[in-house]
C-alpha cells in the first residue's frame, strides 16, 4: 500500500478515535483529564 495512502487511513482512524472520544467525554464517562491525555496520545 502506498505510503500517502496509509497516510490518509491513519488521518481517518484518527478522526474516528476522536469522535468517539468526544462522545464518551459528552456522555461524561471521561474526565476533561482522561480526555485530554487520551486526546493526545492519539495524536502523536
Amino acid at each position: 500500500m502506498p505510503a500517502e495512502t496509509q497516510a490518509i487511513q491513519s488521518t481517518d482512524d484518527q478522526l474516528a478515535q476522536l469522535q468517539k472520544l468526544g462522545e464518551l467525554y459528552q456522555s461524561g464517562v471521561l474526565s476533561a483529564e482522561e480526555f485530554a491525555a487520551m486526546k493526545a496520545k492519539i495524536l502523536q
